[in-house]
């Protein structure tokens, strides 16, 4: 039974209070941007093996994809716009099901503050029925980060120019830390597990972006 509808429902308002500021990203002069990469969420082995142990699976949807390293499970899901900073889009699905029961969430979003010294940000996750643009709920907290962002020469490709620049976010990853949400989340699949602020695995972003110019000045 899928139940994304009615636990955003309950859950929403609560969850888009406590926001991260998000920086506007900076005009740029560009023809075409092609970006590739995705973000991976890896469970901490012991959550993985407790969350068996309860009945409880995650598994990415596709486009989003699941892999199983050494004694966990991974979550990988592609990224979808080019570099911003402050923020990551993503597509694919993430369900979280235990018994029959199952809530499917969909798009995540990586959004960090980028202030000096940061490094926090959030996961946000939209109804996977729900019109694009619609609410979002925070489902995950990401703790630890780092952000390196390494910008590319520019170089001469036929009768345009071109630079790709290459992003790296790495993390810790936990359930957001909000009772009122975790609650309702652990009621509507049929758990006990999830805990407020609780550790839950690390975080591995990577985008590509490559920017194609008409002029060497607009790469620059």
């Amino acid at each position: 039974m899928r139940k994304s509808t009615a636990f955003l429902s309950a859950v929403t308002a609560a969850a888009l209070v406590a926001g991260v500021g998000i920086a506007a990203a900076p005009a740029q002069a560009k023809v075409t941007s092609q970006v590739s990469g995705s973000t991976t969420i890896t469970l901490l082995p012991e959550v993985y093996s407790q969350l068996s142990t309860v009945g409880v699976q995650f598994q990415g949807l596709p486009p989003a994809t699941s892999t199983n390293p050494s004694g966990t499970q991974a979550l990988h899901f592609p990224v979808t716009k080019p570099f911003k900073p402050g923020a990551v889009a993503n597509t694919g699905v993430m369900t979280i099901g235990a018994l029959l029961n199952r809530i499917d969430l969909a798009s995540p979003h990586l959004e960090y503050a980028t202030g000096a010294g940061a490094t926090t940000g959030r996961i946000t996750f939209q109804d996977d029925y729900a019109a694009v643009g619609g609410d979002r709920v925070t489902i995950f907290g990401v703790n630890t980060m780092t952000v390196k962002v390494t910008k590319g020469k520019v170089a001469k490709a036929g009768a345009v120019w071109k630079r790709t620049d290459r992003q790296l976010i790495t993390g810790g990853v936990s359930i957001v830390d909000d009772p009122q949400l975790v609650s309702a989340l652990n009621a509507y699949i049929g758990t006990t597990f999830f805990t407020p602020g609780m550790a839950f695995g690390t975080l591995d972003s990577k985008v590509t972006t490559t920017i194609t110019c008409k002029t060497r000045r607009e790469c620059a």
